[in-house]
């Protein structure tokens, strides 16, 4: 029955799995309506930060602006993280890409594939297409302020498991030719997300070069809400996406971005600065 949490899971107990990832609460699912609204409920009754959720599949999975994301059963990884700081100094709107930076790094210690990252909570291969999305989502509470961190992968899927008109834009960590462990990579998340449970880091220097270094939307003609923009320029400071059209520079906070083209445009004298300016 959908919700009812597992008490086995991969081989183990899921009390081991708790404890090899060293979190203070776990709860797996067959199948749940959405992992992130399960860890709010636990957020809101007072879970400590590093509370986890994970199912094999979702039936009302959600991206960014409300969008449903598509699994496949038992395919994917599907996460949601509790993250509490006192006080939550970080900018919520600046966690998916620190979300989507740490998961980057994870995926590619455990599969060996280059990961990108495309403003501003989506993780691509090489190719352009998606493997995974990050939806973080908060709220300040007499239990303190909270955020939880929602991720999706797609690990094992093929070709087939995604609907038609998703084919040419998702892909699969087995499509790119890794086979991946579920559990393994799911404690490199938490191992990756440990630091954010009680104080997540800034965007600093370190954190903008690695965006820059795997941006994906930098140097390419991009449209927002489906009207042409201009050029991608990188990530600013704030985590704000620069963009330099004709009429100059500008930093976008707001908005669905797509890629143009696949040549990136050279740099023009207009340009406001370096991502990590």
């Amino acid at each position: 029955m959908e919700g009812r949490p597992l008490q086995q899971w991969e081989g183990r107990a899921v009390s081991e799995w708790q404890r090899a990832w060293r979190i203070p609460e776990l709860h797996i699912f067959e199948s749940i309506s959405s992992t992130s609204d399960h860890v709010r409920d636990r957020a809101i009754a007072g879970a400590a930060a590093g509370t986890a959720a994970i199912a094999d599949a979702q039936s009302a999975g959600r991206g960014r602006n409300g969008r449903s994301w598509s699994d496949a059963p038992r395919k994917s990884v599907l996460l949601s993280v509790l993250l509490r700081a006192e006080p939550f100094v970080v900018d919520p709107s600046t966690m998916p890409l620190r979300v989507g930076l740490a998961a980057a790094r994870a995926i590619e210690s455990v599969a060996g594939v280059r990961v990108l990252l495309k403003w501003p909570n989506d993780l691509l291969l090489a190719d352009a297409r998606k493997i995974a999305g990050i939806l973080c989502e908060g709220a300040t509470a007499q239990e303190g302020p909270w955020l939880v961190a929602g991720i999706g992968i797609n690990v094992n899927q093929v070709e087939a498991d995604f609907p038609p008109e998703l084919r040419q834009h998702a892909s699969s960590l087995r499509m790119a030719g890794a086979r991946v462990d579920r559990p393994a990579l799911i404690g490199a998340l938490l191992d990756a997300l440990r630091p954010f449970a009680i104080q997540p880091p800034p965007l600093d220097q370190p954190a903008l070069e690695g965006l820059a270094h795997r941006d994906a939307l930098a140097g390419h003609l991009i449209s927002i809400d489906d009207e042409p923009a201009g050029t991608a320029r990188g990530i600013a400071p704030d985590g704000s996406l620069i963009v330099e059209s004709a009429a100059g520079s500008r930093r976008v906070r707001n908005g669905t971005v797509r890629r143009i083209n696949r040549a990136p445009a050279p740099p023009s004298q207009a340009r406001e600065g370096s991502p990590c300016s």
